[in-house]
């Protein structure tokens, strides 16, 4: 590497690590929370939804039991309990189990959307972490 091609690179690696400290001291002062504080008031409140309605979560759970049981509905046994039903009563007895299930599904949805959001905007603050930590400690003489 000729001598010009090595400043080039200093260069380069101090504007980098210039840039990356930058941008790590911008997320800290605007506020590490300012980009999740909304989806985490959701999140807390769809939480305290499931706390308070004890039928809620199992609710949750049994959506996609339900789905399956439509999905599965194709001649007269049940094919979740294997009794013997009128097809066009099973379906409907199905049905309006998913039906009520919807409303839980979407606190679970909004749940787990509010917890994607909050784990990539974490990844995105730990990548300017170490980014920061990866440069070289610089000593006073």
């Amino acid at each position: 590497m000729s001598a010009g091609e090595a400043q080039a690179s200093a260069t380069q690696n101090k504007e980098s690590a210039l840039a990356d400290v930058k941008a790590l001291l911008g997320k800290a002062t605007s506020g590490l929370e300012s980009e999740t504080q909304e989806v985490v008031a959701k999140l807390l409140q769809n939480i305290a939804k499931v706390e308070a309605d004890p039928d809620l979560l199992p609710s949750i759970k049994r959506h996609a039991f339900a789905q399956s049981g439509v999905e599965l509905a194709d001649n007269s046994h049940c094919p979740i309990c294997d009794l013997e039903w009128d097809l066009g009563k099973l379906l409907a007895h199905l049905k309006e189990k998913l039906e009520k299930s919807k409303g839980a599904k979407a606190v679970r949805d909004q749940i787990v959307e509010a917890g994607q959001t909050i784990s990539a905007e974490g990844t995105k603050i730990r990548s300017l972490i170490d980014a920061v930590a990866k440069l070289p400690e610089i000593t006073k003489e």
